[in-house]
């Protein structure tokens, strides 16, 4: 938007790439609380949206979690 605004020269553009900015930078500060506050208490504590296997890799049972592993990148199939 800030290019946008930029190219345009209006200050119309100028304040709303003022806005989204604003609101970045709100979720950016919620997100990086939320994950903080989850990694400290070792549970969650605000919710993140995540969904499906997110969702399992952080809350499901350890075989759950683990499940995938072998097929993961850098994953040696023969030591």
């Amino acid at each position: 938007m800030t290019g946008v605004a930029e190219l345009v020269g209006s200050q119309s553009w100028l304040t709303a790439a003022g806005w989204v900015g604003i609101v970045l930078a709100t979720v950016a500060l919620y997100a990086a609380a939320a994950f903080e506050l989850e990694g400290a208490r070792q549970r969650r504590v605000l919710p993140l949206g995540r969904r499906g296997s997110a969702r399992t890799a952080v809350g499901g049972e350890l075989d759950q979690q683990v499940a995938q592993l072998a097929r993961e990148a850098g994953v040696r199939q023969q030591l």
